[in-house]
């Protein structure tokens, strides 16, 4: 799909009657969801703007499997401080190909369910000493 005829696409459906106004917030959320996708969008001539969608627990389950360390490592030096700034400085620092084009509300999405799992795995024991998940635990 192309990021123009998604963005079109959104634009006639909250023009046109079809519309109910319940929605019309919906459909301008997601204008802005995509803006942001095509502010963060590198290589836009090699990939000519397309993009697909990825179910939300699908990205989750990934930014969980790719950066629950680098959250864990960075929650073990700032504890209750740990923010959603410091998860995404480092995520994007050390996963630069991997992340580059997440959004900061994808990444935020993430950084929701790892907190909480985090949190959880400390209690539960599953972690190493530097905060990283414990796979033998």
């Amino acid at each position: 799909m192309k990021i123009e005829i998604i963005r079109k696409a959104l634009r006639c459906y909250a023009a046109s009657a079809e519309c109910p106004n319940d929605e019309r917030t919906d459909v301008f959320d997601a204008l802005e969801a995509l803006a942001q996708t095509a502010d963060r969008y590198e290589n836009r001539d090699l990939w000519q703007d397309a993009v697909e969608f990825i179910p939300l627990p699908t990205l989750i389950d990934l930014l969980n499997e790719l950066t629950y360390d680098d959250y864990g490592r960075r929650a073990r030096k700032h504890g209750n401080d740990m923010r959603l700034d410091l998860y995404t400085h480092d995520v994007r620092n050390n996963h630069i190909f991997a992340v580059a084009g997440l959004t900061d509300a994808q990444l935020e999405s993430g950084y929701e369910v790892i907190n909480d799992l985090w949190h959880d795995n400390e209690a539960n024991g599953a972690h190493n000493a530097d905060g990283s998940f414990n796979h033998n635990a």
